[in-house]
C-alpha cells in the first residue's frame, strides 16, 4: 500500500514494470498520489500483464479549497483517456474485481465506458468482472423499474 506517498507517474511506471509478472500481487493501492492519465495507462498495462491483480485503487486526493485556481487546475488527475485505457483492459478480461477512481475526473463518457464494458462482459463473456467500481458521486444510477438501471447523465442502460 503506497497510499498518500507522493508517488508520481514516473514512480507508477517503475512500480508497474517491477510488478508485471509478480506471482503474488493482488492489491495495488496508489490512492491520494500524484497520478494522472499516464499513470493510469501504466496501471492498465499492469492489469493486462498480471492477471493476479484484482484490486486497484487510484483514488485522488484534491487540494484544499485554500489552493488557488491555478494550483487546482495543475493537480494531476485521471481523465477520459485514463478511464478508456482501464476500460480497454477490462474488455480484455484482466483479473480486476475492484477499481477505485473516486475523486478523479474521468467524465461522464469515461464512467460510461467503464460501466458499459463491465456490463457487456457480464452479458457476453464469462471472465472476471469488476464488482466494485468506485467513482464516488460522479455518476448516479437510477432504478427505472425492477432489474433495470440507467445512468442519469448519459442514459446508458443496464439490464
Amino acid at each position: 500500500m503506497l497510499h498518500d506517498n507522493s508517488v508520481t507517474d514516473t514512480g507508477v511506471e517503475d512500480l508497474c514494470m517491477a510488478l508485471r509478472w509478480h506471482p503474488s500481487i493482488h492489491t495495488l493501492w496508489l490512492g491520494a498520489n500524484l497520478v494522472s492519465d499516464t499513470g493510469a495507462v501504466h496501471c492498465a498495462t499492469l492489469c493486462r500483464r498480471n492477471p493476479n491483480l484484482s484490486d486497484l485503487n487510484l483514488a485522488n486526493k484534491w487540494p484544499r479549497r485554500t489552493w488557488s485556481e491555478l494550483e487546482q487546475s495543475a493537480h494531476p488527475r485521471i481523465t477520459l483517456s485514463g478511464a478508456i485505457a482501464l476500460a480497454e483492459q477490462l474488455a480484455a478480461c484482466c483479473g480486476l474485481t475492484a477499481l477505485n477512481l473516486s475523486e478523479q475526473r474521468v467524465s461522464d463518457k469515461g464512467a460510461a465506458a467503464l460501466f458499459k464494458v463491465n456490463h457487456d462482459l457480464y452479458s457476453i463473456v464469462s471472465c472476471t468482472l469488476v464488482n466494485t467500481l468506485d467513482l464516488e458521486i460522479k455518476v448516479f444510477f437510477l432504478l427505472d423499474w425492477p432489474g433495470r438501471a440507467s445512468c442519469c447523465r448519459c442514459g446508458l442502460e443496464m439490464d
